[in-house]
């Protein structure tokens, strides 16, 4: 199977690194094409649909879509875990 990775990180984010060690984690047999990564959340949704469309003409099985669980119109919102 053929994975495709679209993040809303930089090329460096973190959340790259992580999925990408968690496929290979999952399945070693999992071939992950080279992931796309957008920087931010207005790239990621006006352009999304475009690089999902090209991964999976590239031979893909399925796409990963990644995103930041925060919203970015909340910078000052904190999960009530966080105290302070």
């Amino acid at each position: 199977m053929k994975v495709g990775m679209i993040f809303e990180c930089d090329p460096d984010g973190a959340d790259k690194s992580v999925c990408e060690h968690l496929v290979r984690m999952l399945d070693p047999d999992i071939e992950i094409a080279p992931s796309v990564t957008l920087g931010n959340k207005p790239n990621l949704l006006s352009e999304c649909g475009s690089f999902a469309a090209q991964l999976l003409a590239d031979g893909c099985d399925r796409i990963i879509i990644v995103w930041d669980l925060f919203r970015a119109c909340c910078t000052n919102w904190k999960p009530s875990y966080i105290k302070g």
